[in-house]
């Protein structure tokens, strides 16, 4: 997938926007009623990644290109490596799920992964 079918899959659930909060190279994918992000897509190192909630600790095994990451500092979040081993089907779960567990209120106190430990150890 390439950077436009993964914005347009992601605008594909309902009630979501695109922002730039971060500056132009980063898009954000937004639940609009409460304005939570679920994907960021960026590119990094010259290759495509997006930044979903799900857990890397139910990953860390079967992909090697999912990785830990810290979006706002906010834990829960993990980095997808597009191109590599992780196969279109499984990706599109990744941003499925990402988008049903973003907190429709309150706070990311609702993330079912808060509080869990990222790095796995």
């Amino acid at each position: 997938m390439d950077k436009q079918e993964l914005i347009e899959y992601c605008l594909s659930f309902p009630n979501v926007c695109v922002e730039y909060p971060y500056g132009p190279q980063y898009t954000a994918l937004k639940y609009s009623p409460t304005r939570r992000i679920f994907a960021v897509v960026y590119e990094r190192e010259n290759r495509l990644c997006i930044e979903l909630i799900i857990d890397y600790c139910d990953t860390d095994e079967e992909f090697g290109d999912i990785i830990p990451a810290h979006l706002m500092y906010k834990e829960g979040w993990s980095a997808v490596v597009i191109g590599g081993d992780v196969r279109k089907k499984d990706l599109l779960y990744f941003i499925r799920q990402s988008q049903r567990t973003t907190p429709s209120r309150g706070g990311i106190k609702d993330c079912p992964y808060k509080g869990r430990n990222t790095g796995c150890a």
